[in-house]
């Protein structure tokens, strides 16, 4: 949903920036096949789902890498995505507000974060995702200057409603 069509008064979450049209894998698939697939759509990562859409996991780059490493190494043949993945990403719900996303991103390594009720897969909300609602909302305030104020001081204040 375009940040424009936000109703006054209407807190930015999830449901309002995640990406719905998502590549996904299944975690039968091969890890060569997987890294090709990731390589060929140009992203770095990418949900692992059940025949139920119900989230898995997450494959990454380092993920792929780490596999690759330890096939190269044990001198392993192809190892399947359930194996190379992440199990229990971090997910948040469509409903958690695009600072508390923000802040995920700020205290870890992640990339991307699913977007999950009751465990199915919704969306995914990337850095660039919020990296974009977060300029618009701000470019969109009228008070422009003490939203960004505010934005910067979340990060350092010791009670941060980040926390």
């Amino acid at each position: 949903m375009p940040l424009s069509k936000l109703r006054k008064g209407e807190t930015l979450t999830a449901k309002h920036i995640m990406v719905t049209k998502l590549v996904t894998l299944k975690e039968s698939q091969g890890v060569y096949e997987a890294i090709e697939l990731l390589r060929s759509q140009r992203i770095s990562g990418a949900p692992v789902v059940g025949d139920d859409n119900r989230l898995l996991g997450i494959l990454s780059e380092l993920d792929c890498i780490r596999a690759m490493v330890h096939a190269l190494y044990d001198r392993l043949p192809s190892v399947e995505v359930k194996h190379a993945m992440t199990t229990s990403p971090k997910t948040v719900s469509p409903n958690a507000d695009v600072l508390t996303v923000a802040n995920i991103f700020l205290k870890s390594r992640f990339r991307r974060v699913p977007v999950v009720e009751n465990d199915i897969l919704l969306g995914q909300i990337s850095r660039r995702d919020v990296l974009y609602a977060i300029s618009q909302a701000i470019a969109q305030t009228p008070q422009h200057e003490s939203t960004v104020l505010y934005l910067s001081a979340l990060e350092d204040h010791p009670a941060s409603p980040l926390d």
